[in-house]
């Protein structure tokens, strides 16, 4: 089991961390960067250490797809919760990315 921290930083000094259990993400090669969920709660995303976007079918917790998103780490992915075919991924190479 790998347990997957997602830190957001307020606009005051503290952190807050959410702390989430996932026995689906050992499929991602080396840890995971980042956690959303589709807005529809079918799908999960995360980035990793090597630079991919990956995605998990939430029922079946199989992963459902594997891309390479960027050259380096893939530090944050967001699911867009209008559109919802949309998700943006952001790497350490200095880009963020709209995927559709």
């Amino acid at each position: 089991m790998l347990r997957v921290c997602h830190c957001l930083r307020l606009s005051t000094p503290s952190l807050t961390f959410t702390c989430l259990d996932f026995a689906l993400l050992p499929s991602v090669c080396s840890y995971a960067c980042g956690l959303g969920m589709s807005p529809d709660g079918s799908y999960v995303i995360s980035g990793d250490g090597e630079g991919y976007l990956v995605i998990y079918d939430w029922k079946s917790t199989k992963r459902f797809a594997k891309i390479r998103a960027h050259d380096q780490v893939c530090m944050d992915v967001v699911w867009h919760p209008y559109e919802t075919s949309k998700v943006i991924t952001a790497g350490w190479d200095g880009l963020i990315k709209l995927w559709d």
